[in-house]
């Protein structure tokens, strides 16, 4: 999601809108029993939400029903981000994104979105080079932890636990220099 193209639009408009000093984002977040929380649908959620705020959450509440998750963050430097996970009504993808000059909301038109990816991944082939630094993919997985224990925890306050992240046996330096 982090790819489509209405996030890359207020990524591109930058100048324009001013710095993005918060977003709601929103998306599909049916539930697995072996993913738990928004880790099986929500995560798309949660990649529109870094996409638009980029990394530095610092805590996560969420309060969790049968028909939605909803999980804020607060990044280091006060800003606040929210994820909707729906799991009742209409099951679009989209943001508001709640910028210094401008305020953007929209759907996201989901038509594109792995060709984009794709993109990106064949652009990984032809140039040995990743589009993200592997903390920008590690980070929204602490996230989605810690909103499901914040959700467990009645939506208490969460710290995210993101430090020296394990991937596949090595930590965030050995992949990026995979």
């Amino acid at each position: 999601m982090r790819f489509a193209g209405e996030i890359q639009d207020v990524q591109r408009r930058q100048a324009e809108l001013g710095a993005v000093v918060g977003v709601d984002a929103y998306s599909p977040a049916t539930l697995h029993p072996r993913n738990p929380g928004l880790t099986h649908y929500g995560v798309h959620g949660v990649e529109i939400l870094y996409a638009l705020m980029g990394p530095g959450c610092q805590t996560v509440r969420c309060i969790s029903t049968v028909g939605a998750d909803v999980a804020v963050g607060c990044w280091a430097d006060g800003r606040l981000g929210a994820m909707r996970g729906l799991r009742q009504g209409t099951h679009d993808y989209g943001f508001t994104a709640f910028c210094e000059r401008a305020v953007v909301s929209t759907c996201i038109d989901a038509s594109a979105i792995y060709y984009e990816l794709l993109k990106r991944i064949v652009g990984v082939f032809q140039k040995g080079q990743a589009p993200l630094d592997p903390k920008e993919l590690i980070e929204p997985v602490s996230f989605m932890e810690a909103a499901l224990q914040s959700a467990a925890a009645g939506g208490a306050e969460v710290p995210l636990q993101v430090g020296e992240a394990t991937v596949q046996g090595g930590t965030a330096e050995d992949v990026a220099g995979a």
